[in-house]
């Protein structure tokens, strides 16, 4: 069993060794949500993993097992796992649950933050905004605003030409039509909750930097274009403290790589890359839920025992208890017959 708890581990370094080249080897449009997917099943499958040594440890306590209706000597048969390796488990995933509902937290304070700041500027048209800013920027904001807004400053309108203003709108567009921001929202929580995926959150958000490249590329219908546009904001525009922190602006990210992106020919298919990374997420899912159910049928059949040596105890003592009502009904049908007499 505990080497079976080692696996979802291993995956997770796989991933995170791995996510680079595998990126590189699949089209953005399959390698975000595959690389996302891969990364929520692995880091849920850790995080279970950790709670089960660690409750694991806590079921053998005298107080828990009487709560829970099993024996503790029958539990501390079931694994070989220490009693410190289970509470530093216990420890790691209360510390990982807490970074993920901290990180929950300031999404759903970043979204308001957004949601007041939109609500206080102009629309040129139903999703696009424009900052009276000169600093050149442009993102997209996931507020329940007609499914999301494009912020454009004014130094960024400014600062590129008509058409490569057309490929600009339509990478942010691309970003809010395919729903760019909750892949990066979902691997970024996964990344939260365990570490060791922090590699495969970057991949996934250069993912979905270069699928809006390609689209905006396919509307416009020149790449270089694009490239132009991507490579000029890059070196105007640097990282500012924006409202709602889920910009996904075009100095984000690796520029070098998007425009190498744009300017070559994108990559083929590579099923065995595909069957690599989802090879990790059901192998991770699989002994999660194996273990899960090992752990559920042993309580049971903990409980089914404990409570067949309760049954029996009260049976054997239920003869006995029917002899001395006996006895005491010869002893006393004499006392009652000479106190009849008298």
């Amino acid at each position: 069993m505990i080497a079976l708890g080692l696996v979802p581990f291993a995956c997770s370094l796989l991933l995170a060794l791995t996510a680079t080249p595998l990126s590189r080897r699949l089209s953005p449009p399959v390698a975000a949500p595959l690389l996302t997917l891969t990364a929520l099943a692995t880091s849920l499958a850790t995080g279970l993993v950790l709670s089960l040594a660690g409750f694991m440890v806590l079921a053998r306590l005298p107080l828990v097992a009487a709560l829970g209706g099993w024996p503790d000597d029958r539990l501390r048969a079931w694994t070989q796992l220490p009693a410190a390796v289970g509470v530093a488990a216990a420890g790691l995933a209360a510390v990982l649950l807490a970074s993920a509902l901290v990180y929950l937290a300031r999404v759903g304070w970043d979204l308001t933050r957004a949601h007041r700041a939109c609500r206080q500027l102009p629309r040129a048209s139903d999703q696009l905004m424009i900052t009276p800013e000169e600093h050149p920027t442009a993102f997209t904001l996931p507020v329940p605003l007609r499914g999301g807004a494009i912020v454009v400053s004014t130094g960024m309108l400014r600062l590129l030409p008509a058409d490569e203003r057309r490929a600009l709108l339509a990478h942010e567009s691309a970003h809010l039509r395919r729903y760019h921001t909750g892949y990066v929202l979902l691997a970024s929580l996964a990344a939260a909750a365990n570490p060791l995926l922090r590699p495969a959150a970057r991949q996934v958000r250069l993912a979905v930097e270069l699928w809006a490249d390609q689209l905006a590329a396919r509307e416009v219908g020149d790449g270089l274009v694009v490239a132009r546009a991507l490579a000029r904001a890059s070196l105007a525009a640097s990282r500012p403290s924006q409202p709602g922190g889920f910009r996904l602006a075009v100095a984000e990210s690796d520029v070098s790589a998007r425009v190498h992106a744009l300017t070559t020919l994108p990559p083929r298919f590579r099923p065995w890359a595909a069957a690599s990374a989802l090879g990790l997420a059901v192998a991770s899912s699989a002994i999660a839920i194996t273990l899960t159910f090992a752990v559920h049928s042993r309580i049971e059949f903990a409980q089914l025992v404990s409570a067949r040596t309760v049954a029996a105890r009260q049976h054997s003592a239920s003869p006995e208890r029917s002899v001395v009502r006996v006895a005491a009904h010869h002893h006393s049908t004499p006392l009652r017959d000479h106190f009849s007499l008298r």
